[in-house]
Formats: structure tokens, C-alpha cells, sequence
């Protein structure tokens, strides 16, 4: 599932760093490591990067 055009550009406003603190934001409390790591995954899935390394 890809994200509305406004919830891309939205998600572009509000990006920070690092990105375990922009997801935390982006769902409005503070994910566990085990939502963090999947979310990370699934990025790099979804991008065709590798997902290793911490961001």
C-alpha cells in the first residue's frame, strides 16, 4: 500500500533524525524496538535498500 500524495508530502514536513525519533512522531507515542525494527524492514523493502545498519 503506498501512502496519498498528502500523507507523502505531509510525512516530508514533519521527517527528522534520527528515524526511530520521526516514527515515534509519526504515530504520535514511543514504539517498541520490535515495531521499530519491522517498520525498518519494511522501508527497505518497500525502497530496495538492504535495511541493515542502525538510522
Amino acid at each position: 500500500m503506498r501512502p496519498a500524495a498528502g500523507h507523502r508530502a505531509d510525512g516530508q514536513r514533519h521527517h527528522t533524525q534520527p528515524i526511530k525519533s520521526f516514527y515515534d512522531l509519526l504515530v504520535g507515542r514511543t514504539l517498541t524496538e520490535q515495531e521499530q525494527e519491522r517498520l525498518d524492514r519494511c522501508f527497505h523493502v518497500a525502497t530496495g535498500g538492504t535495511g541493515s545498519g542502525p538510522h
